[in-house]
Formats: structure tokens, C-alpha cells, sequence
């Protein structure tokens, strides 16, 4: 009774594990951020916060923004504007001062209308100013 009860659990225990892939930690957006003469692929980092650090896919670096200038474009299928909005984001409401080693960052990412609640013939236009500090510098 043992070696069978054994055999049934090793046998369902083989199953189980040959039909789960391994994983690695899920995938991140990556966003090319053009720094100057350098562009940067950075990943979202997993987390809410407006001013949450990106991670430079290539290095050890990481981008920690303290100011965002977000503009989102609603675009038609001819690239008319038809809405278009701005909002700047200041890390500590401008009490900090500013570092010597600032960079300002750019990206810009296009998104189909049906994936953000639009019709299908119209795209959202992304555009990410960012001010901030790379650690370490680059």
C-alpha cells in the first residue's frame, strides 16, 4: 500500500512539474529615453509612484526623476490632434535644490486608441519630459 500511495504521489508530483513552465520574474515595459547624446532603455519599475526610480536595462544605473512633464495627445488616423493635455509633476514641490548632475530625459510612446478606452481610429501619444538624477552617474 506504502509503494503504491509513493508511486502515485512521485508520478503526480513528475506531472505537476513538467506542466509548469519555469518563470523568471514577468516581463517589464522598456521605454527608450534619449538623454542628451544618450538614449537609455529604461524599465518601468513596479510600483505606483509618480516618482518612482527607472532601471537602465543596459547598466547598473537608475534614473530617480524629480520633475515629469507628461503631455498627452489624442490623435486622429491622419495625425490631426483632436485633444491634447499637460501636467507637470514636481518631486517636493520645488523645495529641493538643484543638483549639478541633473539630466533632463525625453520618451515618447504611441498607443493604440482601443487599448486606452478610445476608437479604434484614434491613437494616445505619450510624451515624458523628465528631470532627475542618475545613480550612479553615467
Amino acid at each position: 500500500m506504502f509503494k503504491t500511495l509513493w508511486t502515485a504521489a512521485a508520478t503526480a508530483t513528475a506531472v505537476i512539474s513538467l506542466a509548469v513552465p519555469a518563470h523568471a520574474d514577468p516581463q517589464q515595459e522598456t521605454v527608450p529615453f534619449h538623454c542628451g547624446d544618450t538614449t537609455l532603455t529604461v524599465a518601468v519599475a513596479p510600483a505606483n509612484g509618480t516618482f518612482t526610480p527607472n532601471f537602465d536595462t543596459s547598466s547598473t544605473s537608475i534614473f530617480k526623476p524629480t520633475q515629469l512633464v507628461i503631455t498627452k495627445t489624442v490623435e486622429d488616423s491622419s495625425g490631426q490632434v483632436l485633444s491634447s493635455t499637460t501636467s507637470t509633476d514636481v518631486l517636493g514641490q520645488g523645495k529641493q535644490a538643484t543638483r549639478a548632475d541633473t539630466v533632463t530625459c525625453t520618451a515618447t510612446q504611441v498607443l493604440p486608441g482601443e487599448w486606452v478606452g478610445l476608437p479604434a481610429d484614434e491613437t494616445l501619444v505619450g510624451t515624458v519630459t523628465a528631470t532627475g538624477q542618475f545613480t550612479p552617474r553615467h
